[in-house]
């Protein structure tokens, strides 16, 4: 019995210590999926996503969606309309977390969220990531200038209301670093599409 409910502890320790707990951590940790399943059971745990639990306050917590992905896709990279959330621009509320993943990477597969991939160059994948954290889980985004470049790069997908609001509100803000919104333009080579916008808000 007290092996049972020193599972049970352990487990729910590493939930409210990691925010989200993988099975792997744990089993890691000596708690069996058994253990978990009897967790989910009793209502002092819940499966949020294959793999994926945290304790019942977890599912209300405002970036929940973006946590569980980042907890199972360590290489995901918040991108284009949620990096746009996430740097609080433009008024984009989207349905699906769009995440950017290196080329040759397998797209994961998931029940919540729904997901929009992105794959890149590896060299651009690494470009101006920032880590904001909810709780205690770092959500890997891209910064706010490689964020605009990449919504003109897809702005066919995005619509260019959506880009401009987002720009404009970069500008308003006082967020944006034009020397380095030119860097990341010139990685991606979109300086031309893009120098008729700035040219006309700056």
């Amino acid at each position: 019995m007290t092996s049972v409910l020193n599972r049970r502890e352990t487990a729910l320790k590493l939930a409210r210590s990691k925010g989200l707990l993988r099975t792997q951590e744990a089993v890691a940790a000596g708690v069996d999926r058994s253990t978990l399943a009897r967790l989910c059971q009793s209502g002092l745990l819940e499966r949020l996503e294959w793999g994926v639990y945290g304790l019942p306050a977890a599912a209300v917590r405002e970036h929940i969606d973006l946590e569980i992905v980042a907890k199972r896709v360590p290489q995901a990279r918040f991108c284009l309309l949620t990096a746009l959330r996430l740097h609080g621009l433009g008024t984009q509320q989207p349905r699906r977390v769009w995440i950017a993943l290196p080329r040759g990477v397998c797209r994961p597969t998931f029940q919540f969220p729904l997901l929009e991939v992105i794959q890149v160059q590896p060299e651009l994948h690494r470009l101006q990531v920032e880590t904001m954290h909810s709780g205690p889980i770092g959500l890997k985004v891209y910064g706010v200038e490689k964020t605009l470049v990449d919504c003109f790069r897809h702005r066919r997908r995005l619509g260019m209301e959506a880009v401009l609001e987002a720009l404009k509100d970069a500008i308003n803000q006082r967020r944006l670093n034009v020397d380095e919104l030119w860097r990341q333009a010139q990685a991606q080579r979109m300086q031309r599409v893009m120098t008729p916008y700035l040219e006309a808000l700056l």
